[in-house]
């Protein structure tokens, strides 16, 4: 039985600084922005619905294009519908990796566009690969729909909902990529396997040493499930363990902005997963309370104890809660954990007299378990327009420490 107290929002300022902000890619057209983040020692690699970016550490731009059939993944015979881009820099590696997703209903494709840098710096050679996505049960095909991204020493990991072309769900789909061959563009032995449920996210770490890939989503308003991938170069195998979390209350999928409009909070799915020195970290949108629907953020530390090797489960260390409630929304929240045991949390805040803002909240590893500094706006909305009459917004952010001092986010 869980006895974790849920932690809240702190009273006194996140010990935070904002750094320099400066422009990534601006708006390309396309709804939501699905942005993300990868921080290599002297550049920055952006990718959002759907195009990639490469930048200095100082803000300069010096490249951007389309993502898809006519641009970075060009001359690969892929479909028009390029979407849901994520990225990250390997610091065991040394290497940036980029996903993005690829579907046709008429000639049902589904397939997972990977990319590795030749070292670390984005500027140089790629190794792309498109990966099958497929799935098929009888005379139903399944295509994969918002990926998890994430990898160990040994390989990156996809995960996906998978949706039917006609119609139909069929769980959670697994894709295994041995790391060691996408480093000198060989071709991988791809392994796949599937669960039920939804929207597993997959960590990311610099760990060195750490065997396996965990994964984790919720099963129930009080039940997390954490998932352990191992064998990862040889045949992949899965186990998962639930954890007893502090009950939440579903968020309410539409945070009010100005003019009446409101933007889509999705529901409630873990948003991102880290890894260190033993613990997993992650986070998602909740409701404030059951008296109050204003969306808030809910993060986690977890313990592994040793999992699987050991036979004790993991365990829930800390949990907590960002919010305001009475209508002002923070939502959509990612977490990350620097080389101090830091932890910071960027996410959403909206309201009635608030179009769209992006806010910060950070804590020390001494800070009383459970809590999190008051909100930081690092940017706001440059005006009242919304891009016709769609709300969708997110639908994840992206955040990663520098590799230089492991300490920055």
């Amino acid at each position: 039985q869980n006895t974790i107290n849920l932690g809240q929002m702190s009273s006194t300022p996140s010990p935070l600084t904002p750094g320099k902000l400066w422009p990534a890619i601006g708006a390309t057209g396309w709804t939501p922005p699905d942005p993300d983040i990868a921080v290599g020692p002297n550049h920055i690699v952006s990718v959002v619905n759907v195009a990639i970016g490469f930048f200095r550490k100082d803000g300069t731009k010096i490249f951007q294009q389309d993502l898809g059939a006519n641009g970075f993944f060009s001359g690969m015979d892929v479909k028009p519908f390029v979407f849901d881009p994520k990225c990250f820099y390997d610091p065991i590696s040394q290497r940036f990796f980029i996903v993005a997703l690829e579907q046709d209903g008429a000639s049902e494709t589904s397939k997972c566009l990977v990319a590795v840098s030749d070292d670390a710096d984005p500027t140089g050679t790629w190794h792309r690969y498109r990966v099958e996505a497929k799935q098929t049960s009888g005379t139903t095909s399944f295509w994969l729909d918002y990926p998890g991204f994430g990898h160990n020493k040994d390989a990156v990991l996809i995960t996906g909902n998978m949706f039917g072309f006609a119609g139909g769900y069929n769980g959670i789909q697994y894709i295994v990529i041995p790391k060691a061959p996408m480093l000198t563009g060989a071709a991988p032995n791809i392994s796949y396997f599937s669960l039920g449920g939804g929207s597993v996210q997959v960590m990311r770490t610099g760990d060195p040493n750490v065997e396996y890939v965990y994964g984790l989503n919720w099963t129930g308003l009080s039940t997390a499930m954490i998932h352990v991938i191992n064998n990862l170069d040889t045949t992949p195998t899965l186990a998962t363990a639930p954890v007893a979390i502090p009950t939440f209350r579903r968020p309410a999928q539409a945070a009010q902005s100005t003019n009446g409009h409101t933007l889509d909070s999705l529901d409630g799915r873990i948003m991102n997963v880290h890894y260190r020195n033993g613990r997993l970290y992650g986070s998602h949108t909740v409701a404030m309370s059951n008296s109050d629907a204003t969306n808030a953020s809910r993060w986690y530390e977890f313990n592994l104890n040793g999992w699987p090797a050991a036979v004790q489960q993991p365990t829930l260390r800390q949990a907590g809660t960002v919010g305001i409630g009475n209508g002002i929304h923070l939502w959509m929240p990612v977490i990350g954990v620097n080389r101090n045991g830091e932890i910071a949390l960027v996410y959403s805040r909206a309201s009635s007299n608030i179009v769209a803002d992006v806010m910060a909240s950070t804590r020390r590893s001494s800070d009383p378990l459970g809590t999190m500094g008051a909100p930081i706006q690092l940017a706001t909305s440059v005006g009242s327009q919304y891009g016709g009459a769609s709300n969708r917004w997110g639908d994840y952010f992206g955040i990663q420490t520098d590799p230089n001092d492991d300490t920055t986010f």
